[in-house]
């Protein structure tokens, strides 16, 4: 059994042959953008959640003034409408653009390929201040922070014993819950076949039988109890709006949620990415699933010579990683430690999966965080996202802020 590390502490994650350790778009790939800040010129890629204008987390160039915004479509953060639509930019969504008022329902604020909201996002709870409760629903603990803008996205936290509010993320505006799950056993033992580890992580997430696994119930999986929670939530605290993130039918709307999660949840995260499409995917020291790498990183990272087996077989590869995905895979990013003896194989993982942009040292002055999903640092097998606030002078919260995609005016909170 793994030992999963929750603290500051660089420390390399020991790992035994019965469990591995294991575990969404750069701003510059929504196509062309008119000149910033004037958001309005330029057309946002429909496969960017972050928005349209190169360089920025979100937001992005709506159509020329005269079309009302319906060229702006591809960012479910919103972007620029016409400057006569009144709104026509950002589906009910505060992370919308230059469009008018966030509570406008316009023709191009969101990727198609997303579910819209039912209704405005409408968060009345007073007090400026964080809001946390803790067993509600099933859940492991959930909150807001009331001093933040809030954005209509929620980071589901995913821990084997833990998991939970993430004040980190309630600071940028978000809501923030934390569910357990089971851990699979026998990850990435080979002799189970290739499909096995992600049989096992679906399995978690909808209590449905994958393959021979079928350990966990619908009423246990992660899936139900993200829908539990937030139903109670609503019913017990209606004026924080955990309902915002569910259908007309009640049912999970995914496309506003992330997953993310530390180690084991850092590889389950991005399998139920690749299953419902989700607003984001997070992985800290993730993801797995595979035994391709060559162990800790001998040096920053080089394409010359990769911390893999260029000549991996597949066996040791499993499945889900070349599986299609429901989520578009410019919203899955990763944060890795070059002392984790799992380096090399998650690095693999990335690569394996096409993760957008090369790997990018972000602890460093200097450092070039747009145009990649791929993070590194010299560090161990670390939760990167509790520690963030904690490991200056390292650029922690530059690069989980891109990977989240947090807008502009609520990054590096003073509170």
């Amino acid at each position: 059994m793994r030992a999963y590390v929750r603290s500051i502490s660089l420390i390399s994650c020991a790992f035994a042959s019965v469990v591995a350790c294991s575990s969404s778009d750069p701003a510059s790939n929504g196509g062309s953008a008119g000149t910033a800040p004037t958001a309005g010129a330029g057309q946002a890629g429909s496969a960017n959640p972050g928005g349209g204008a190169a360089g920025q987390p979100v937001g992005g160039g709506g159509g020329p003034v005269t079309t009302a915004g319906t060229t702006n479509g591809g960012a479910p953060a919103g972007g620029a409408g016409g400057a006569t639509s009144a709104g026509a930019g950002g589906v009910a969504n505060p992370m919308g653009g230059a469009g008018g008022a966030i509570v406008s329902a316009g023709s191009g604020g969101i990727d198609p390929g997303d579910t819209p909201p039912v209704r405005p996002l409408n968060v009345t709870v007073g007090g400026n201040k964080q809001i946390t409760h803790s067993g509600v629903g099933g859940l492991q603990s959930a909150g807001l922070d009331t001093r933040a803008k809030q954005l209509g996205k929620l980071v589901v936290d995913l821990g084997v014993t833990s998991g939970g509010y993430q004040p980190w993320l309630g600071k940028r505006g978000f809501h923030s819950i934390g569910v357990s799950f089971p851990m699979c056993g026998n990850i990435n033992d080979w002799k189970q076949g290739r499909d096995y580890d992600g049989d096992c992580r679906l399995n978690t997430f909808d209590g449905k039988p994958h393959g021979t696994q079928n350990g966990v119930t619908a009423a246990n999986s992660i899936a139900t109890k993200v829908l539990n929670g937030l139903t109670t939530l609503q019913a017990m605290f209606p004026t924080e709006d955990w309902g915002y993130f569910l259908n007309a039918d009640g049912s999970v709307r995914w496309s506003d949620v992330a997953f993310t999660g530390m180690s084991h949840g850092a590889t389950t995260a991005p399998v139920i990415g690749k299953a419902v499409r989700l607003y984001r995917v997070v992985s800290r020291s993730g993801p797995r699933d595979n035994t391709c790498g060559t162990g800790a990183a001998k040096g920053d990272f080089s394409r010359a010579m990769p911390p893999w087996d260029v000549p991996c077989t597949d066996m040791t590869v499993a499945s889900w990683l070349d599986k299609t995905s429901a989520t578009p895979i410019n919203r899955f990013y990763a944060f890795v430690g070059k002392s984790d003896v799992e380096y090399g194989d998650l690095m693999f993982a990335m690569e394996r999966m096409k993760f957008p942009g090369e790997p990018v040292k972000w602890d460093v002055a200097g450092s070039v965080l747009t145009g990649t999903n791929r993070f590194y640092a010299d560090a161990g097998h670390l939760d990167f996202l509790s520690a963030a606030d904690n490991t200056k002078p390292m650029r922690t919260d530059d690069a989980l802020e891109a990977a989240f995609g947090v807008p502009e005016a609520n990054r590096h909170p003073a509170f």
